[in-house]
């Protein structure tokens, strides 16, 4: 009886702890937000500026915030490849506040009961690796649910933050590449 109560405890500890990190979490994202770094001074700090913007754009889970233009203007003026190392790793950083509310949800919530949960594990299982880099190199507002959805499917949460970054660095370098080379053929002719 003693490890049911403590099982019981534990359960009711955990549920705890996760309502608290979600509550700090939702304060980290509406201070930056609202009170946050303006870009000026991040981009004083070069790329650790980036990488900081990006992680602030990519932490507001469906509130899109357009931190590809901070990119973008990097792309111009420092090195493209650093530009967008920096970027995505900044990005993936900030992904995992999806990957966290969806754990989140898993603990208070217990997805394990619905009859798609295993279908889900299971396909996730096997194409979310490729799923979440692909997802994560296209520019599109749903990302925010592939991590929600790895969360509370108890994806690794080490594979998903790499393929977040392969992802997003490949992105972010198409994109400070291409803002390089159009400056570069428009106006240093």
């Amino acid at each position: 009886m003693l490890s049911a109560d403590r099982a019981r405890l534990l359960c009711t500890a955990r549920r705890a702890a996760v309502v608290v990190g979600l509550i700090l979490l939702l304060a980290i994202v509406v201070w930056s937000v609202v009170w946050g770094p303006d870009p000026a001074s991040l981009a004083a700090l070069g790329y650790p500026g980036i990488a900081i913007a990006m992680f602030i754009c990519s932490s507001t889970v469906f509130l899109p915030a357009p931190g590809f233009v901070a990119v973008l203007w990097a792309g111009t003026v420092w090195d493209p490849l650093w530009v967008g190392i920096a970027a995505g790793i900044g990005a993936a950083t900030g992904e995992l506040t999806g990957y966290f509310l969806g754990l989140g949800g898993n603990i208070l919530l217990d997805f394990k009961q619905s009859k798609h949960w295993e279908t889900a594990h299971r396909l996730f299982k096997r194409y979310g690796l490729w799923a979440i880099i692909v997802l994560a190199m296209i520019p599109n507002p749903i990302f925010d649910a592939v991590g929600v959805v790895a969360g509370s499917l108890s994806y690794s949460i080490r594979r998903f933050w790499i393929a977040c970054a392969v992802g997003k660095i490949g992105k972010f370098l198409a994109m400070a590449y291409l803002a390089d080379t159009t400056v570069g053929w428009l106006f240093r002719r």
